[in-house]
């Protein structure tokens, strides 16, 4: 999840820099008007991976979350929880199981409140309807996968909370949430919380990106079946294009420069409730020229930069590089940016809703030149973090 996601969830700025252009605010600082309770809520962060970047086994972390909970419990029998479930990290991971949110539902009852991160948008309708229908809050975006401009986000919102936001008196209503929000980005519906929120400005940028997203959304719902179809045969290829190319040129030792991070822990519970079947995102790792480590966050910084770049000036650094690698350096290819995995980084290749659209109505051929542009793309890596090294 996003760095400010537990300062948020405390009721705290997470940034110096507000939407409303006010000033003042201190990233960790409390929001006006959330006080009493909130200002004493302690945040527990939960991390899905080891310090190694291998993935906490779920069960294990459904235990962890359950034991934290029953701690709090004996402490104060009154406590209530904010659950903050994520499907679709940045490398698709989702936590905690549906059984263990089951369980702590049927224990504490009322005092668990949920929150379902599904920011990357890659859940399918029956995982959000499954959410909804236990009174979770779900925080969405359409800038991941339906590819809308960034800063697109929303929150669908399950009756109950709805009706008490319909309802809520003006001065229960934290006098800092209008340096997020005006009435404007909230549906009239919501009487009561709309009465304590400025006329303004109008987000017309927030507008605009959302009309960016809901096209998209709309096309892909239309042809949903023929693209769920596309984004499995699209990921199966993927993971093995990685491996192929990574063992094309192995490092020093004969150890392949490319390795698909493995995260398919989640079982039937995902492969339900994911567009596609399947973890859109996939993840690899690079190998340093030597063999001796794979590359960090900056290493990996450096060479996304150049992947997104005209790399020809790295050419200087090998000599005799043919007319096909001199095309491979010059082109330009993004994909998704370094992930810190303990003391390693991934790069992602992923899936979109405007591409899986694309294949959907072109079929095979369509597949196989996405799959080329995949191919450049990591010869490209692989040429960029070898000459970088270099430097």
């Amino acid at each position: 999840v996003g760095s400010g996601t537990a300062a948020a969830s405390g009721g705290r700025h997470f940034s110096e820099f507000l939407p409303s252009g006010a000033s003042g605010a201190a990233d960790g600082k409390l929001v006006t008007g959330f006080d009493g309770a909130i200002a004493a809520a302690s945040v527990p962060e939960l991390k899905p991976r080891q310090s190694n970047g291998e993935r906490v086994r779920p069960e294990d972390y459904d235990q962890r979350v359950e034991e934290l909970m029953e701690l709090a419990d004996h402490e104060n029998p009154h406590t209530v929880y904010i659950v903050h479930a994520v499907d679709g990290s940045k490398t698709g991971l989702r936590v905690p199981s549906r059984r263990c949110i089951e369980r702590v539902r049927s224990k504490y009852g009322e005092r668990v409140v949920l929150v379902l991160d599904a920011c990357q948008a890659r859940s399918n309708a029956a995982e959000l309807k499954w959410f909804l229908a236990r009174g979770a809050m779900v925080l969405t975006t359409s800038s991941k996968f339906f590819s809308a401009p960034g800063f697109c986000g929303a929150v669908l919102l399950p009756r109950d909370a709805s009706a008490a936001l319909k309802s809520i008196p003006i001065e229960r209503v934290p006098a800092g949430l209008a340096d997020y929000i005006t009435k404007l980005e909230v549906p009239s519906s919501l009487v009561g919380l709309r009465k304590a929120l400025s006329h303004g400005p109008a987000n017309v940028g927030l507008l605009l990106r959302w009309e960016c997203g809901l096209a998209e959304m709309e096309r892909f719902v239309a042809m949903e079946a023929a693209a769920d179809a596309v984004i499995g045969a699209w990921v199966k290829e993927a993971r093995a294009l990685v491996a192929r190319i990574g063992a094309e040129e192995p490092t020093q030792g004969n150890l392949p420069m490319l390795e698909v991070v493995d995260d398919a822990a989640d079982g039937d519970e995902a492969r339900a409730t994911r567009l596609g079947g399947v973890n859109s995102i996939v993840c690899f790792r690079v190998r340093s020229s030597d063999g001796s480590r794979w590359l960090d966050t900056a290493s990996l910084k450096k060479a996304h930069k150049w992947l997104a770049s005209d790399a020809s000036s790295l050419l200087a650094l090998s000599a005799n590089e043919g007319a096909a690698v001199r095309r491979i350096v010059a082109t330009r290819c993004f994909v998704g940016q370094p992930v810190k995995l303990g003391n390693y980084a991934v790069l992602r290749l992923a899936m979109s809703a405007p591409l899986a659209c694309r294949l959907a109505e072109s079929g095979a051929s369509r597949l196989a030149e996405v799959l080329k542009e995949d191919a450049l793309a990591l010869r490209k890596l692989r040429f960029v973090v070898r000459a970088a090294e270099g430097l």
